[in-house]
């Protein structure tokens, strides 16, 4: 090798150890661990969380969320109170006593615009109307606790209609035709309807008591703390929600690994069934479940009426009002197909089978 090839090779070597190390590009940063605490199992009423986690809409903005479920009697005020949790849902009436009663609870984002809260009956049955059935000798299984119990004792009074404590299921309600049952109008009578059995609905918002239910909930402390986290989160759930309502049914296959009581087609029923009252007509989607204080200084107003609640009780700050986004361009198709059961065998239920998507 010529003396001039090795001073060649010897500046080519030194100019290679000038020149900077490639440096790999940084680790993104961790997910934020997320808990949110469902009030009841896996069905359609909490489509847009299952839908922005299957999407990844919540680890696209650094959430790790764990959907957790719950049943009947779910506790989830106390527990995001509490911080077993970071997130929960609630109905408004639960928020308002929970924040009555000392606990930090704040409401951020609401999925059903109306609640869906009614008195099921046997479609035999002659009461047309909640007055009729409340004040018509019926036996009704319902917590006589609840709010709009008392809201409904003030109205009709409480001597024509005999409340009883709420039997798991509707096995009791499938035996006596003369009994009525507190349920969730796109859910139990669904389930009836596939089994043969015709009901009617006597929607509880018709008494005028109509609170947001199935409220995103959280502290005020974490709001806080980190408010563009928390309005952050919340713009996800709102995507979500979006996406379900756009088309529901490819997020249903999560939800029926945790719920092996519905099927693909009890599931679409569902979701068919609770669409309006999530997503009223003439709402955008930038609209999807927000609130506005009326609705819950008419709520405050009608619980202190009932005695619920104190005279004194102030209801600002148990919501929180973001700043209002630019209308979407985007419109949510609007689904008016009427809700048919093919008349096919259906399928016997199984038992719910507990766990974390």
């Amino acid at each position: 090798m010529g003396i001039s090839t090795i001073l060649l090779l010897c500046s080519l070597l030194a100019q290679a150890d000038d020149q900077p190390a490639v440096q790999a590009p940084p680790d993104p940063p961790p997910l934020i661990p997320i808990t949110l605490q469902l009030n009841w199992v896996a069905e359609p009423e909490f489509g847009g969380l299952f839908a922005a986690l299957d999407d990844g809409i919540f680890e696209r903005a650094g959430y790790m969320v764990t959907l957790l479920q719950g049943a009947g009697g779910t506790p989830t005020c106390t527990l995001v109170a509490a911080g077993t949790c970071d997130y929960s849902v609630a109905q408004a009436d639960q928020i308002l006593l929970a924040r009555a009663s000392g606990q930090d609870i704040v409401g951020l984002f609401a999925t059903f615009q109306h609640a869906p809260t009614a008195i099921m009956l046997h479609d035999s049955n002659p009461a047309q109307t909640l007055a009729q059935a409340w004040t018509g000798g019926l036996t009704i299984e319902i917590e006589p606790g609840l709010p709009f119990v008392r809201h409904m004792n003030d109205m009709l009074g409480d001597q024509g209609v005999t409340l009883v404590s709420r039997s798991p299921g509707v096995a009791m309600f499938e035996r006596d035709p003369k009994l009525g049952v507190v349920c969730w109008c796109s859910s139990e009578p669904i389930t009836l309807l596939r089994n043969g059995i015709q009901t009617k609905c006597l929607m509880i918002s018709d008494c005028g008591f109509d609170p947001y239910s199935t409220v995103l909930i959280t502290t005020t402390k974490r709001v806080d703390a980190d408010p563009n986290g928390v309005k952050a989160f919340v713009d996800c759930v709102r995507e979500g929600w979006t996406a379900y309502l756009s088309n529901p049914v490819p997020y249903h296959a999560r939800m029926m690994k945790l719920n092996r009581a519905m099927d693909g087609q009890a599931m679409e029923l569902c979701s068919k069934a609770q669409r309006p009252l999530i997503m009223p007509e003439g709402m955008t989607p930038t609209q999807v479940g927000r609130m506005n204080a009326r609705r819950w200084q008419s709520l405050t107003d009608q619980m202190v009426e009932s005695g619920i609640l104190r005279p004194e009780f102030d209801a600002s700050g148990s919501w929180v009002e973001w700043e209002t986004a630019p209308e979407d361009t985007v419109m949510i198709e609007e689904n008016s197909e009427e809700i048919v059961i093919p008349g096919e065998e259906t399928p016997s239920a199984q038992p719910n089978e507990a766990g974390t998507p």
